[in-house]
């Protein structure tokens, strides 16, 4: 089983709502004006993908990713 959730620590509720709606994104969407999540991750780069094994622990990062390389990691991974 696989969850996908995003992270925003810059914009506001509304312009997540409406990038959601653009898009057609159905994943859940949390925001992180303080960056606690962020900064605790040590993430520097926006955006970033983070692949998370179901003990918690990040098994892979990386930044922008296309349908297919995620669909292929995912696979190797999981």
């Amino acid at each position: 089983r696989v969850r996908f959730v995003g992270v925003d620590p810059f914009d506001s509720v509304e312009v997540m709502e409406r990038f959601a709606a653009e898009r057609g994104v159905e994943y859940e969407l949390l925001r992180d004006p303080e960056r606690s999540f962020t900064n605790e991750l040590e993430v520097v780069a926006f955006p970033v993908t983070l692949f998370v094994s179901p003990e918690g622990e990040i098994v892979r990062q990386t930044g922008v990713i296309d349908a297919d390389e995620l669909r292929a990691a995912i696979d190797e991974m999981f």
